[in-house]
């Protein structure tokens, strides 16, 4: 049985987040992708507590689709060391399962 997943990261710049969202899905390896503006972030960063405003990305994929969408992620992110997390989670509705399986390319496995 095929594991969903939602690959989530931040961005400084909402420019960047959505030129990476469009890329992702213009390669089919995403069937939705969330945008969330002004979310302030607070972190230790070289010994100092920081925070910032920022923009989170949730991408809605599958499990297969992960090291494909992790290699944009990283090849294109602006930050030094991006946020790169993932959470499993389940479709309980049979009608967007069957959406949401249907925007994958069928060829990419």
């Amino acid at each position: 049985m095929e594991k969903f997943i939602v690959i989530s990261s931040t961005f400084s710049k909402r420019e960047n987040a959505i030129k990476i969202s469009k890329e992702i899905l213009n390669k089919k390896y995403a069937a939705c992708i969330q945008l969330t503006s002004n979310i302030c972030s607070y972190y230790r960063w070289k010994d100092k507590i920081e925070s910032k405003n920022e923009f989170l990305v949730n991408i809605k994929t599958k499990n297969s689709m992960k090291d494909k969408i992790v290699e944009i992620l990283k090849d294109h992110h602006e930050y030094e060391i991006p946020q790169i997390i993932s959470c499993d989670f389940n479709i309980h509705d049979d009608s967007y399962k069957e959406w949401f399986l249907s925007t994958f390319d069928r060829n990419l496995i």
